[in-house]
């Protein structure tokens, strides 16, 4: 498609910087470490008290499977729930992050210094 469909050239009608997403300084603003062993960029976060690194584009999600967390919130039945679908439909993923409850862990990418709560101390 052309420039037209996008609201004019280089899509500066619609406030798109179009160099913003090239991935040249990906890691470079993130806070991000680099693992000796692989050279990939990681990220350093809490789940439920224990420290882990994870590489930089991982969901909260993932890094719950990696940390060993058997599940993401209780419901109001007592049951523990775990994520389902993958893409934020379900809200069986919801945790706590940085204090705020109900956040989608399917969604949500980990960040540096970042603390989750999951299970029994995550969102109900």
């Amino acid at each position: 498609m052309g420039s037209a469909g996008m609201g004019g050239k280089d899509g500066a009608d619609m406030g798109v910087d179009a160099g913003a997403n090239t991935g040249a300084n990906t890691g470079a603003n993130t806070g991000a470490n680099t693992s000796a062993n692989t050279g990939s960029a990681r990220v350093l976060l809490t789940v439920n008290g224990c420290a882990v690194e994870v590489d930089v584009g991982t969901t909260v999600a993932a890094a719950l499977v990696i940390a060993g967390v058997n599940g993401t919130r209780v419901s109001v039945g007592g049951e523990l729930r775990t994520p389902l679908c993958g893409m934020g439909v379900c809200q069986e993923c919801r945790v706590t992050i940085d204090g705020c409850a109900h956040v989608l862990a399917c969604q949500t990418l980990c960040s540096d210094g970042q603390v989750v709560c999951a299970g029994e101390g995550g969102a109900r």
